[in-house]
């Protein structure tokens, strides 16, 4: 099925694009809902269109005044910066990139009433070069109490120039309009749209150098994510049951076939096996080499001795009980700490 060819010319374009900015500045609606972005995404490719048959056309040129324009084709000026209001609006897409489209559209919005005499003001001071992070410095006092007075002064103006659009806006939609009227409307709406393209190229100069640096920190993060830790080489430790004679190794290895079991002999016979343990009789030389060997070796030694005394406590060893009464009877005579000199005062 063939795609339908837009046929509206540029007076029905600009229409359109005037009414999403109206629906847009009224609306209650959300900024992220559907029916609002899909708002955005109609006026974007309008004003984008129309922008670019004004150019085709050459509606404007650098050499004149707006006096020589001609009243119904003022209007057209504000297509710029309609496309860079939908641009800003719109939720879609990396915001970096967001911001510096609409960015240039009303810098050339500027541009353009600047060359027409519409407004003093210099666009290029809005945009800067290199990382805009690295451009932020401090802010100078002088500069925001200049700053300040600058907006009052604005808002006063706005104010009065909203009561004359409103006041104008009656008599253009009359059949027949004076033509200096609506060459008066149009040229305040021009001026109140200056007001609006400031206000938007300072708050995007604003957040731009957060969005930079905000994008550089997840950048930053995915890179360290990606980087393995250096982990630290572990002896490779096979899981066993230490038992405690070879008929209880029989039955739990027929309960746990996958996990090798063993007697303390049988464990004993395979430390030595591998030079962990000393055989039995050899010197003490030989013990400390051992321990020398496998740093693990006392923790495995005590648990070792613990096991065995368990064995023989459980077998009711006669020197192990009575060693065992012998120190239960000690630490009920003596409280922990008595003897330790060192610590009193």
């Amino acid at each position: 099925m063939a795609s339908s060819v837009d046929t509206r010319k540029l007076p029905e374009i600009f229409d359109d694009c005037w009414k999403v900015y109206q629906y847009l500045d009224s609306t209650d609606d959300p900024t992220v809902s559907t029916q609002y972005q899909d708002k955005v995404k109609t006026g974007i490719p309008d004003a984008e269109k129309a922008v670019f048959m004004v150019n085709k056309l050459g509606l404007f040129s650098t050499n004149e005044d707006i006096e020589e324009v001609a009243s119904n084709e003022i209007k057209y000026m504000l297509l710029s910066a309609l496309y860079g209001y939908f641009t800003l609006k719109q939720i879609d897409g990396e915001r970096k990139q967001t911001l510096q489209d609409a960015q240039l559209c009303y810098v050339d919005f500027l541009k353009l009433c600047k060359s027409y005499n519409v407004t003093s003001i210099d666009p290029s001071t809005f945009l800067q070069s290199g990382d805009s992070a690295s451009n932020m410095g401090k802010p100078d006092l002088l500069s925001q109490v200049n700053s300040r007075e600058n907006k009052i002064k604005r808002f006063k103006e706005q104010k009065a120039r909203e009561a004359k659009l409103n006041e104008l806006y009656t008599y253009i939609q009359q059949e027949h309009v004076d033509d200096e009227k609506k060459r008066e409307y149009y040229t305040s709406l021009l001026e109140k749209w200056v007001d609006i393209a400031v206000e938007e190229l300072q708050s995007i100069r604003m957040e731009l150098p957060f969005v930079e640096q905000m994008a550089k920190m997840k950048k930053e993060g995915k890179e360290n994510k990606n980087v393995k830790p250096k982990e630290k080489p572990q002896q490779a430790l096979r899981p066993f049951i230490l038992t405690k004679d070879a008929l209880q190794a029989q039955v739990f290895g027929l309960g746990y076939p996958s996990i090798p079991t063993y007697s303390i002999d049988q464990w004993y016979d395979q430390q030595v096996e591998q030079g962990r343990l000393p055989k039995p009789g050899e010197s003490n030389d030989m013990m400390n080499q051992a321990m020398n060997m496998n740093p693990g070796f006392d923790a495995e030694q005590k648990e070792l001795e613990d096991i065995e005394k368990e064995e023989k406590i459980e077998k009711d060893d006669p020197e192990t009980l009575q060693k065992a009464r012998d120190w239960d009877n000690w630490t009920d005579e003596h409280r922990r700490g008595w003897g330790n000199t060192d610590n009193k005062g």
